[in-house]
């Protein structure tokens, strides 16, 4: 019997052997990176994947004989995962072959019964599966914490799963070589952030320089305009243009070492609130360097407001925020409550959080109608300027994702000469309509 031979395979105490079990039709290029990153943290020979089976070795019983030899099996979950099992297991005519088996349900199968632990990495825009959706011999696999490695999670989610691997095992990172050297003292540390420092300064005065030109008109001639105009282009831009990514970012790593679905409803409201906050929450701050700012919430401030009206705003715009991040962090507690209570709950925090995002369209709302000269600012740059400045984050999420899920090479000359190339068009474009818009907002 199957069992009964892998069974006489036995796994040595202590020792990390990871069995990486995925289809091929959706999760090859994550089964890699998985594999090159276990590899990296516990050594080459720790981890075995498919693509390691030698020529002329029977195919079956290698994965047979690695999967009983494995202390821990890793099963990616893509959006295929599903399908492929109703589809292999449908009888007749559904069927591609009527001999194809099902190799990831085997190994998940033969895992179970072997008692191995397995980690459930998922990769697609799925969740984990309910038990009553998968076939009866492998239902025990829903009952497994998942690991939510969807992009742009992924390094952070494989961090929580080699960190728990390491500790379940015992295992201890080996000491560094002395002889590798040592990291730079306060010293170095000293002169990078100087070197920083006046490159920014560089920077900030340049592009200055360029606004002014382009404007032409623009009051005051002297350095300090100059650079403050360069660094309200910068602020702005970097604001509007690569704080969405950021955010995304941030949010998504978060998400994944609580272990929760990256790109869940819940996930893409909390990134819509962030998102919103940072932007109205910023620009109001850049606003408020205008001596004649002031921002009046739509129907809380009176004709003729006083201090303690403003005062309330500031409150209204800190309970704003609060709420914003109450909302993100109290899915995690919600999700660890009962099946029923759990629904419910979720079900609360997601009225809620729409309610906040309300709240954050009013403020967007209460931006635009405070800024004095907006109407009569030219609408092209203006509406050319906000259209364009998130395309900065659309431009390094599209290459983000192309070396990191379509496994294009970020070193090859056609790939940078190409981003750069996206990138200068960028430049050119949110610098000629900030110069004859948004720049007047301010000056």
């Amino acid at each position: 019997m199957l069992l009964g031979a892998l069974a006489r395979c036995t796994v040595v105490a202590g020792m990390i052997k990871l069995f990486i079990s995925y289809r091929r039709v959706d999760g090859a290029h994550a089964a890699q990176r998985v594999r090159a990153f276990m590899q990296a943290k516990f050594g080459g020979d720790a981890v075995f994947i498919d693509r390691d089976i030698p020529p002329g070795a029977d195919w079956a019983q290698y994965l047979r004989d690695r999967l009983a030899e494995a202390s821990d099996v890793v099963v990616l979950v893509g959006d295929a995962f599903l399908r492929e099992l109703r589809r292999r297991g449908a009888p007749g005519p559904a069927r591609a072959t009527p001999i194809e088996d099902d190799w990831l349900k085997t190994e998940i199968e033969t895992s179970l019964q072997l008692d191995k632990t397995i980690y459930p990495v998922i990769i697609g825009r799925l969740d984990m599966p309910d038990g009553h959706t998968l076939p009866e011999s492998i239902r025990g696999f829903a009952a497994a914490q998942a690991v939510y490695a969807r992009e742009p999670a992924f390094d952070a989610a494989m961090s929580v799963l080699a960190g728990t691997i390491a500790a379940r095992h015992g295992w201890i990172e080996p000491a560094s070589d002395p002889s590798a050297g040592t990291p730079a003292g306060w010293g170095g540390a000293v002169a990078r952030g100087l070197v920083l420092l006046l490159a920014a300064l560089l920077i900030t005065g340049l592009v200055g320089g360029w606004v002014s030109w382009l404007t032409s008109g623009l009051a005051g001639t002297g350095a300090a305009a100059v650079l403050w105009s360069g660094a309200l282009t910068l602020l702005l831009t970097l604001l509007w243009g690569l704080g969405p990514y950021l955010l995304y970012r941030s949010v998504a790593e978060v998400r994944a070492r609580a272990q929760l679905p990256v790109l869940s409803p819940h996930g893409l409201i909390t990134m819509v609130n962030a998102t919103l906050a940072l932007l109205a929450g910023g620009s109001f701050l850049l606003l408020s360097t205008r001596a004649d700012f002031v921002l009046r919430l739509p129907g809380l401030l009176p004709a003729e407001p006083g201090a303690i009206h403003f005062a309330l705003q500031g409150v209204v715009l800190l309970a704003i925020v609060f709420a914003s991040v109450a909302v993100a962090m109290l899915e995690p507690v919600i999700r660890r409550w009962r099946a029923g209570a759990r629904r419910r709950g979720l079900a609360v925090l997601m009225g809620a959080a729409l309610a906040v995002l309300a709240a954050e369209l009013w403020l967007v709302q209460a931006l635009v109608l405070s800024v004095p000269t907006l109407r009569s600012l030219p609408p092209v740059p203006m509406v050319g300027y906000f259209m364009l400045a998130p395309a900065l984050s659309v431009l390094v999420l599209a290459w983000d994702l192309a070396h990191s899920v379509l496994g294009l090479s970020g070193r090859a000359w056609h790939s940078r000469v190409l981003f750069a190339l996206a990138v200068g068009l960028y430049l050119a474009g949110t610098l000629g309509y900030f110069a004859h818009g948004p720049v007047r907002m301010f000056l």
